[in-house]
């Protein structure tokens, strides 16, 4: 309660390792949790805290499954868990924002494989598309062809996974722009042979 968080963590894991048969170990163990719970950074630190956390509360509900505070456990790992998908699509993003236009649509197809459920998800969809598009537009004559090919298999991706998506406007003006730079590339080439 005075916001000790580090040595309430220690106190409370000491009594339910000691007395594990307590009455008392159940709600030990539960605001041991807690105390980490309140440890949480930020999503922009180091997510170290948040993961110990999660696991603590994990634990909790493998001990006491039927716990009354079962739920609130429950809750509070899907809340730990979302500033994880925080964290993670940031750091995708931050490729795209830094104009690392490859390295963005490999870091944010990534996110969007290990996070499939995100609520990120779909602006990470966007941002690959999006991503992808600029990476064969600045890419050498010689290589736009296969990766413009690459955005018109993300924005299909994208469409049939969000088809009532608030990107959707700006993945078809990607998609048309991508469809001329392919056909001006195709009419060079024949052109050319």
């Amino acid at each position: 309660m005075q916001g000790n968080y580090i040595l309430s963590d220690a106190y409370f894991r000491t009594f339910h390792t000691t007395y594990p048969r307590s009455p008392l170990a159940e709600e030990a163990m539960f605001m041991q949790a807690q105390s980490l719970y309140q440890q949480s950074p930020s999503y922009q630190e180091d997510q170290t805290p948040t993961i110990t956390a999660i696991e603590a509360y994990e634990e909790f509900l493998r001990r006491y499954p039927s716990s009354e505070r079962a739920s609130e456990a429950n809750k509070i790992i899907e809340e730990l868990y979302q500033k994880l998908d925080r964290k993670d699509f940031y750091q995708a993003q931050l490729y795209y924002k830094l104009r690392y236009w490859r390295s963005a649509a490999v870091a944010l197809d990534n996110f969007q494989k290990e996070h499939a459920s995100s609520p990120f998800s779909e602006e990470a969809a966007f941002l690959k598309l999006d991503a992808q598009y600029r990476f064969a537009l600045e890419s050498v004559p010689g290589k736009q062809e296969e990766r413009f090919d690459k955005v018109v298999d993300f924005f299909q991706a994208f469409v049939d996974q969000y088809p009532e998506s608030k990107y959707r406007r700006d993945a078809e003006r990607v998609f048309d722009a991508t469809q001329s730079a392919l056909a001006n590339l195709r009419k060079s080439e024949n052109q050319n042979s």
